[in-house]
């Protein structure tokens, strides 16, 4: 299910945000938290491409913003992104690539999950039909361990309306959470799609339950049409 502006709560979070320290955005993090200010929005999950290390910077900002910032990270696997929470080093690293193609390594996404499972962490799976990437995710989500919620709702510019849809119907079959994310790599992008929440979130640890026992939805903010 998908929330409409009228529906939809104050606690707002935008779910999949990057900046200049994911390697393909030239964006401040000041300013993608200034944007997300502005809008009036909760907090901000940033996901920096490939590593986990690369969104230190939060630490130095959180208490410098009303905006709640969350850390995850975007990794690339040989069955597309995986969106990881609850997680605290770049531990794929350690292990020989299954791939690599235009200098970048690409993992091992079942091996991954299972590692995040035993490190207290969650799986999201962000945009799981998007088209035009090295390789596709798509229904092998439902062969991963520790997903807690697919990502219905993404503002990444590739994904169309019935790529949305495929993933509402992925979640369902899943009995997993519902995400939205504007996958924002400028400020103008942020706050595409959010995930409205049932409650304040205090770090990421709370995020990781929350994310686990539901209650969160995709959806609009109350000032955007829908789309």
């Amino acid at each position: 299910m998908v929330l409409s502006p009228a529906q939809s709560s104050g606690l707002a979070l935008d779910f999949h945000i990057h900046t200049k320290h994911s390697g393909d955005s030239e964006a401040d993090p000041e300013e993608m938290i200034q944007a997300a200010e502005d809008l009036g929005l909760f907090g901000l999950c940033v996901t920096e491409h490939a590593s986990f290390e690369a969104s230190a910077w939060v630490e130095a900002l959180r208490d410098e913003t009303p905006v709640k910032l969350f850390r995850g990270v975007e990794v690339y696997t040989v069955w597309s992104h995986i969106q990881l929470f609850g997680v605290d080093k770049d531990f794929w690293k350690d292990w020989k690539p299954a791939a690599e193609k235009n200098g970048r390594p690409y993992y091992d996404a079942r091996r991954i999950c299972r590692e995040t499972v035993q490190r207290g962490g969650v799986v999201v799976v962000p945009h799981p039909y998007m088209t035009g990437y090295t390789y596709l995710m798509g229904d092998r989500a439902e062969e991963l361990d520790g997903v807690a919620a697919v990502e219905t709702r993404s503002g990444n510019p590739r994904i169309r309306p019935e790529d949305n849809l495929r993933a509402d119907r992925l979640a369902d079959r899943l009995g997993v959470g519902h995400t939205g994310g504007s996958d924002a790599h400028c400020p103008k992008d942020v706050g595409k799609w959010v995930t409205h929440l049932p409650r304040p979130v205090r770090d990421e640890e709370d995020l990781v339950r929350l994310l686990q026992q539901g209650g969160y939805r995709a959806g609009r903010l109350k000032t955007c049409g829908e789309g």
